[in-house]
């Protein structure tokens, strides 16, 4: 379970995707509302799936515990030539994923535990 502070950086850094999808013309009329990435191009299916189930998700609590959508861009963005426009938005997706891992129950386990051995005395 995300901290609401978590799930507010997460909305916050989701409206930031967003902005800067229009700001460099990735924004269209009528995405679509379903379908993969690979049917329906990255940018599309980030604005009209990705953007409003991850939403979502962050409001009910109900967050995967990982995310690749920043590889996904990179492989998009950065295969056969870079997209130099799209490299600010492939950095927001991978501090998304970053976010995503963070929230991740593994991942605070995880953190707790290291904490607790950095802690301790060796002998």
């Amino acid at each position: 379970m995300a901290s609401p502070e978590h799930r507010a950086a997460i909305l916050a850094k989701l409206d930031e995707i967003e902005a800067e999808m229009k700001s460099i013309d990735f924004w269209i009329d009528n995405p679509p509302s379903e379908g993969n990435f690979m049917e329906v191009g990255l940018a599309p299916w980030l604005q009209g799936v990705f953007l409003p189930h991850a939403r979502e998700a962050t409001k009910n609590d109900t967050l995967p515990d990982r995310s690749d959508v920043g590889v996904m861009a990179l492989r998009e963005y950065d295969y056969m030539g870079t997209v130099e426009k799209a490299l600010p938005l492939v950095r927001m997706l991978n501090e998304f994923d970053k976010m995503i891992l963070d929230a991740a129950p593994t991942s605070r386990s995880r953190r707790k535990s290291a904490k607790k051995k950095s802690g301790s005395k060796k002998t």
